[in-house]
């Protein structure tokens, strides 16, 4: 899956969460895709048209998509890299969106409970009967206990 894309001069960067591929990097003019891989092994595979490229960029496996599209195409071993640096990186970006998935199912409970309490003893709105206020409180439960379970939920 994508973490991260640059564009630059002709040249795509991309940073991946996936088990084996790190990153890549496409040159559109030269048509060549060069993979790293997590442990830093790089391979440069030439010939590769935009089609197979965005195929790879965006599928949620780019091991997939690497061994029926890309691995086709004529390659050549690169001199391995440090991936200490890509790999932390990606750990971040994993990590920030991970905590943010986080933050915003807590803010989703704070507006529901908020909108049980307010209607939990409160007078009956203008224009509302009893029954129809606590429909609305019994709503609002309820929409909770689903977001208190998926906030539990990884």
């Amino acid at each position: 899956m994508l973490l991260k894309k640059q564009e630059k001069g002709g040249i795509i960067s991309a940073l991946y969460n996936s088990s084996n591929v790190l990153a890549s990097e496409y040159d559109a003019a030269n048509n060549s895709l060069t993979v790293t891989f997590k442990v830093g092994s790089r391979y440069k595979y030439n010939g590769v048209t935009n089609a197979d490229y965005t195929k790879f960029e965006l599928d949620e496996s780019q091991g997939i998509i690497l061994n029926s599209h890309i691995k086709k195409y004529p390659f050549e071993k690169l001199t391995a890299i440090d991936a200490k640096l890509l790999n932390e990186e990606a750990a971040t970006i994993k990590d920030t969106a991970a905590k943010q998935v986080v933050n915003d199912k807590k803010d989703k409970l704070i507006v529901t409970l908020k909108s049980a309490v307010s209607l939990s003893g409160s007078d009956v709105p203008l224009g509302l009967t009893q029954d129809d206020v606590d429909t609305m409180f019994n709503d609002s439960l309820e929409k909770l206990q689903t977001q208190i379970t998926e906030f539990l939920t990884p």
